[in-house]
């Protein structure tokens, strides 16, 4: 009995973590007291407790530590991400001549939303990579002006369109940590993505009298199907991580695929700012 308990003590000790060796000791001379055998071990069991305790706290402070206590969450960071995008879109439509009217067309930004998960992985003290999976609004809102060319009376019609362009995103990105607290980052990487609806609503004013609003489903009415379905681009951006677990990021998608394929050079540009919550923090 005592060269079992002797053998179980030594496991123990030398080969799990430091601080489950605190409460396995206070068990194991709780075995050895209770054999009226062994009672004469008693003091080197005390010993052995008293070393326990103080090798354990005196290397605490080195080290942090989960709740199952080891370190091995240090090196992940996982949570979610919201916020607004501002989105535009290069030569998403051509101004064509139409018989005995003019056509002006301008484009603005669209505000919109995304949203989604992340996971991160530290690859070494300045190199993070990180994983997101996102449902992203892109898009651009378009205003054609079209006005008569003859002096019969022709109605003035100008349309305001608002083309929206939902995606399921996954983003891939390597992080670097220019200083020392690994808190500032500078983000790169790449974007693919899946159309997973788009709509145009258009608000029609004719002489500046409205009509019914419209709304057009781009992906139904794309019968020829020249609507790409897919998208992919460059990443670019920075963030910031606060100790409490806040993460800002400011990002921008520049898109590199034709988004119809009768508007060559139709591509998306995206910027995107989010908070995001590092629930890893929870677990240390």
């Amino acid at each position: 009995k005592v060269n079992l308990l002797s053998l179980i003590a030594i496991y123990f000790y030398f080969f799990s973590y430091r601080r489950e060796r605190l409460p396995l000791s206070f068990f194991i001379i709780y075995l050895i007291q209770k054999n009226q055998a062994i009672m004469r071990y008693k003091m080197l069991a005390s010993l052995a407790l008293a070393f326990t305790f103080i090798t354990t706290h005196a290397a605490a402070p080195k080290y942090r530590y989960n709740r199952r206590g080891n370190n091995k969450l240090d090196a992940i960071k996982f949570g979610v991400k919201i916020g607004p995008s501002f989105a535009n879109n290069k030569k998403l439509m051509k101004s064509d001549p139409v018989m005995d009217y003019s056509i002006e067309i301008s484009q603005q930004p669209h505000t919109a939303f995304h949203a989604g998960v992340f996971g991160t992985y530290k690859l070494t003290d300045k190199l993070d990579f990180q994983l997101a999976l996102l449902y992203t609004r892109k898009g651009v809102e378009i205003t054609q002006t079209i006005k008569p060319l003859v002096d019969y009376p022709l109605p003035k019609v100008r349309i305001a369109n608002m083309v929206n362009l939902d995606y399921l995103q996954a983003t891939t990105l390597i992080n670097i940590f220019p200083g020392k607290d690994r808190q500032f980052f500078i983000s790169l990487g790449g974007y693919v993505g899946y159309l997973n609806s788009a709509k145009a609503h258009l608000d029609i004013y004719k002489d500046e009298t409205k009509e019914e609003p419209k709304t057009i489903n781009l992906k139904e009415e794309d019968t020829e199907n020249k609507l790409v379905k897919y998208d992919g681009g460059l990443v670019l951006g920075w963030g910031y991580e606060f100790e409490i677990g806040l993460i800002f990021n400011a990002l921008a998608d520049i898109g590199l695929k034709d988004l119809h394929k009768d508007h060559k050079g139709s591509t998306n540009i995206a910027n995107h700012i989010s908070i995001g919550y590092n629930f890893a923090k929870l677990l240390k």
